[in-house]
């Protein structure tokens, strides 16, 4: 039975416009399922009732959780920063659909991105969109997606988070000077050396970050 449902699932993972690769299951489901797989086996095998009645409750079961699981994510909405594909990422979801903004990227590069957020969020509805500022605001927070030429401007910012990308130079001596304590994210375009020695400085000071390489994708709900 086993064999021929995997056999089933890649036809049609084969067939066009088939979008398999979007269906996701936790640990959860894997369990009820199997336990499900496994109590109708036994009920195939001995035609007793009580088998059969089980099976059908794991199945409901199974099919509940499931449900669960899409209406909690229906009734999300998150926004995350993280580094897809080797790809610095700002990520707003709302259910299953998503918009996203990337610095820059190859177009030969952004199916397989999409493919990454896919299979890492469970994202359907991409659509895809320039890093064209340098801030963003979301619920009343803003976060600035710093570049090394508008760095004077640090000492003027009040928001509440800074994305540091790609080495950009960081002046450390404006940092004794901001306005506002903003929250520092860093991701994996850049290298550990820099990484290393930004975190020094705003351990030194206080200042709270988030390292997407060390810590995974940085999400806050909205």
């Amino acid at each position: 039975v086993v064999w021929v449902m995997n056999k089933a699932v890649a036809l049609v993972e084969w067939l066009p416009y088939s979008r398999l690769g979007e269906i996701r299951f936790s640990w959860s489901d894997a369990v009820l399922l199997y336990g499900f797989l496994l109590l109708f086996l036994v009920w195939e095998n001995t035609r007793k009732k009580a088998f059969f009645k089980y099976a059908v409750v794991l199945f409901l079961v199974f099919w509940g959780v499931r449900l669960g699981h899409d209406m909690y994510r229906m009734n999300q909405s998150k926004w995350m920063v993280l580094h897809q594909n080797g790809i610095p990422v700002q990520v707003f979801t709302e259910g299953h659909a998503a918009l996203w903004h990337v610095q820059r990227v190859e177009d030969n590069r952004v199916d397989q991105l999409e493919s990454g957020l896919t299979t890492a969020f469970g994202i359907i509805r991409n659509t895809r969109k320039k890093l064209d500022k340098a801030i963003y605001s979301f619920n009343g927070n803003r976060i600035w997606v710093y570049n090394d030429q508008n760095s004077a401007y640090l000492k003027e910012y009040e928001g509440e988070y800074i994305w540091l990308t790609n080495n950009e130079y960081l002046p450390f001596q404006l940092l004794t000077s901001l306005k506002s304590r903003p929250f520092f994210i860093l991701d994996g375009s850049s290298s550990y050396y820099y990484k290393r020695s930004v975190k020094r400085v705003l351990k030194s000071l206080n200042l709270k970050f988030h390292d997407t390489s060390e810590g995974g994708a940085f999400v806050r709900s909205i």
